[in-house]
């Protein structure tokens, strides 16, 4: 190649790299916004899962065959029988003793967690009590 043709490479190479730098440029930008949506959505399935999707105490005392306001030890006693009944080496399955065992762990957690979520007041049109007018009822 002659020094002009070089120099004309040269020129053409430089004018290539100078054309993809915003495009790289945009890509990552692009990338990041993509990455921080996904976050964003992995975040709120997160919440999701662990309020509404959460066991309610009335089918935890459903599946383990006790009263809402059964004891610990009522709990504890189902909880032995079925789980023991379910197992897979029984014919039963590894899901029925993950509900068994979530069942349990619902009626058992300390009575403040016992509530079942509801609608927040914007959907279903009542309102939250304050804690003082709560002991006023």
């Amino acid at each position: 190649l002659g020094a002009t043709e070089e120099e004309m490479l040269g020129t053409v190479v430089r004018l290539v790299i100078q054309a993809m730098i915003p495009a790289v440029r945009a890509m990552g930008v692009a990338w990041g916004e993509a990455l921080n949506a996904a976050r964003q959505r992995r975040e709120i399935g997160i919440r999701l899962t662990t309020t509404e999707k959460r066991m309610s105490t009335v089918e935890a005392s459903s599946i383990l065959q006790v009263g809402e306001a059964a004891s610990g030890e009522e709990v504890e006693s189902a909880f032995t029988r079925m789980f023991e009944a379910n197992a897979p080496d029984k014919g039963g399955s590894l899901y029925l003793q993950s509900k068994i065992l979530q069942a349990r762990r619902r009626l058992t957690e300390p009575p403040e967690r016992r509530v079942t979520p509801s609608l927040p007041p914007s959907l279903s049109g009542s309102t939250i009590p304050s804690s003082s007018e709560a002991m006023m009822m």
